[in-house]
């Protein structure tokens, strides 16, 4: 039998509270993200870069990734949106980023307000920018 890699990457504290209206505290992020951990979860997209006013339980972002960046052998991803928000997630200092290209021009246009060509004009900015560094 040939012996394969599997990884697994917890999106919750991004994906799952996207979209919940009560905002969970920066605490209460702390310590899920941390508990996670605790029980071997080595990858955690711990949110998303994305302007407060579009989801303010996205608000804290900065300060989770932060957060989790002090607790040994995890890697730290969050969703970016754009260029902007890639900017904001390297500041915080993540270890990936995660961009979203929709398979739908249509989706993409309602998810990033972006055609797919635009998108992958802010991937190429973002390339471009971390090889700056």
């Amino acid at each position: 039998m040939t012996k394969i890699d599997v990884l697994v990457s917890e999106v919750g504290p991004r994906d799952g509270l996207q979209s919940i209206e009560t905002i969970m505290s920066t605490d209460a992020k702390k310590r899920w993200i941390k508990a996670e951990a605790a029980a071997g979860v080595r990858e955690i997209e711990v949110g998303s870069f994305v302007p407060a006013k579009l989801l303010p339980q996205m608000a804290d972002t900065g300060e989770i990734v932060k957060y989790a960046k002090t607790i040994p052998g995890l890697t730290v991803t969050a969703l970016v949106p754009n260029f902007i928000g890639a900017k904001n997630a390297i500041k915080a200092g993540v270890d990936k980023m995660c961009l979203p290209l929709s398979v739908s021009e249509t989706h993409s246009r309602s998810n990033l307000r972006k055609s797919h060509s635009e998108v992958l004009g802010e991937i190429e900015n973002i390339v471009q920018y971390i090889n700056s560094l």
